[in-house]
């Protein structure tokens, strides 16, 4: 168990109704819809930041890990966390500018070939994720 409310940012993101949630998500009065229940909430801030961490932690390490994903999704997601940059912490935002418009590195193929599944302990790793500031994906 990882505690309450590691678990409901964790339901919470999983809930989530990605495009119809993201395109306010950085808006005050923007909702998060709930794919399976239809049901839509207004979240606290922080909230926000939770889902758009998450989010830049997924994706990320799916680029890092697969550089076909990468190649085929790498615009779009720069979009996407550009959009979010309000909501994410310097480390997200700094790992999304690095993996997204940079050229694979032999650091990051390293971290590809090496990567293990980390399952959250806590809500600071929730927040955390495995986005690390320098850019590159944990392993």
């Amino acid at each position: 168990m990882i505690g309450a409310e590691a678990e409901a940012i964790v339901d919470l993101y999983g809930s989530c109704d990605r495009k119809a949630t993201y395109s306010a998500l950085t808006d005050a009065d923007g909702y998060v819809h709930d794919r399976f229940t239809d049901h839509a909430g207004l979240p606290e801030p922080q909230r926000r930041h939770d889902i758009a961490e998450l989010t830049a932690a997924n994706e990320l390490d799916l680029a890092c890990i697969d550089p076909s994903f990468r190649e085929q999704r790498g615009g779009e997601l720069l979009a996407l966390f550009t959009r979010f940059h309000p909501l994410l912490s310097q480390p997200a935002w700094s790992s999304c500018d690095a993996v997204l418009t940079s050229q694979p590195s032999a650091e990051l193929e390293d971290n590809r070939q090496s990567h293990e599944d980390h399952t959250p302990s806590s809500v600071g790793d929730i927040r955390a994720a495995g986005v690390r500031g320098d850019g590159l994906c944990s392993s």
